[in-house]
């Protein structure tokens, strides 16, 4: 209701019968009125579990949700759409604990973006994840797997020019370098158990 309807919904993953679903906003950080720079930023993340009936606020603290009320009951075309199984179903706290997910948006000199704290995960799984889940434009052109050391990537297809990484300790970071701009992917690994992930849009 704060957003007057200009928000959009995106399905993130679907595991088993559980789906994550992102609520965003989209800005426009151009100067420039001819060519736009937009930039996702998150207002909410939930959780969906059909087989439950049961909807959860995983925004704040994914191991402490929130149930949302919701009207919608039309659970076949839910079943259908996504591939879901009726029968399929997985323990609540499981779904919760690998889907720990805490982000915000952040801001910088000449760019914006979001940063997030990823639980129970590791560098290769959240780069994995930012290419099946197409978490960035022009993901495709990323490799399939992390190279050994450092390495770009000439493009020239769809205005990017090429894609450079750089692997360091415990830490990747990928440039993506644009006619327009730069979007910047660092994913940095905290401890066992937590890495942060940070995707930041710069304007030229």
């Amino acid at each position: 209701k704060h957003y007057n309807n200009n928000y959009f919904v995106r399905l993130e993953k679907i595991i088993i019968d559980s789906i994550n679903i992102k609520v965003y906003v989209e800005n426009n950080l151009s100067d420039d009125p001819k060519q736009e720079e937009i930039v996702e930023s998150t207002i909410a993340r939930l959780l969906f579990l059909p087989n439950k009936e049961k909807l959860w606020n995983i925004t704040a603290d994914p191991e402490y949700p929130t149930e949302v009320k919701y009207k919608y009951k039309d659970f076949a075309s839910i079943y259908k759409l996504c591939g879901i199984s009726k029968k399929a179903s997985i323990d609540d706290s499981k779904l919760i604990n690998t889907n720990n997910i805490d982000c915000k948006t952040i801001t910088v000199e000449m760019g914006k973006g979001e940063e997030c704290t990823l639980k129970n995960t590791n560098i290769n799984d959240v780069y994995d994840n930012i290419i099946n889940n197409q978490e960035v434009d022009d993901c495709k052109y990323l490799l399939q797997s992390i190279p050994k050391s450092n390495k770009v990537i000439i493009i020239n297809k769809d205005g990017l020019i090429n894609i450079e990484y750089k692997i360091k300790i415990d830490r990747l970071e990928i440039t993506f370098y644009y006619d327009g701009g730069i979007t910047s992917i660092n994913i940095e690994k905290l401890n066992n158990e937590s890495v942060k992930r940070s995707i930041i849009y710069y304007a030229n």
